[in-house]
């Protein structure tokens, strides 16, 4: 996504946020759920120098003392590895606004619903295959598209969604379609959703797709 500076006070209802503080809770917003070291990726291609454990206490802070972010906790699988992952809050919301880095338009979205998700695993680890594509060419302007804003529809019948990526990374014309495989899905399942991306493609010549699949490991 397009990184996003702008003239600001040095202190927003009582949280002093740098440039880089401001772009790490609005890449956050546009991601809808990170875990701490996916944002802490993302901050450290924004900012070399910075420190891991400097980072987690301004997270902290966001959390407990500005309300900026809310917190979940998840376990993977019975009695396995437990992290936390966050989202965006209102009064976060409100201040992207306030700076001018999201259009009013962000008052009516339903932020609750970003951690509605049932499927975290799936929807973090294809978060972390798109954060790994964004840090590593963080000097190119990627746009990061949530695929239910940007949707793939059958020019032949207008009312039907053809596909639907896990996720979009965009430049200029050029759309990387992610998939996330979890292992459940089988053969059949992948070379169907394969044929409706070529079907879209030769509809939206225009348009250049590469269809990326990836596998969770262990």
């Amino acid at each position: 996504m397009k990184l996003l500076a702008k003239n600001h006070s040095p202190r927003s209802q009582g949280a002093r946020l740098s440039d880089n503080d401001l772009n790490t809770l609005l890449f956050l917003a546009n991601q809808r759920l990170l875990k701490t070291q996916q944002l802490y990726m993302y901050r450290k291609a924004l900012e070399p120098n910075t420190k891991e454990k400097s980072f987690s206490e301004k997270i902290r802070r966001w959390r407990k003392d500005y309300q900026l972010i809310k917190d979940y906790e998840y376990t993977l699988g019975i009695d396995g590895f437990r992290y936390k992952y966050y989202r965006i809050t209102r009064k976060g919301i409100d201040t992207l606004i306030q700076h001018g880095l999201l259009p009013s338009s962000w008052d009516d979205v339903q932020i609750s619903k970003f951690s509605s998700i049932t499927n975290i695993d799936h929807f973090l680890g294809t978060q972390e295959v798109v954060i790994r594509a964004i840090v590593e060419n963080i000097s190119i302007e990627i746009e990061s598209l949530v695929p239910t804003q940007y949707v793939y529809t059958d020019i032949e019948n207008p009312d039907l969604t053809l596909v639907k990526p896990d996720w979009i990374l965009k430049l200029g014309n050029l759309h990387l379609n992610i998939e996330f495989d979890t292992g459940n899905e089988n053969l059949s399942v992948i070379k169907d959703k394969v044929q409706r991306y070529i079907k879209y493609s030769k509809q939206n010549p225009n348009e250049r797709h590469v269809v990326f699949l990836t596998i969770i490991d262990d």
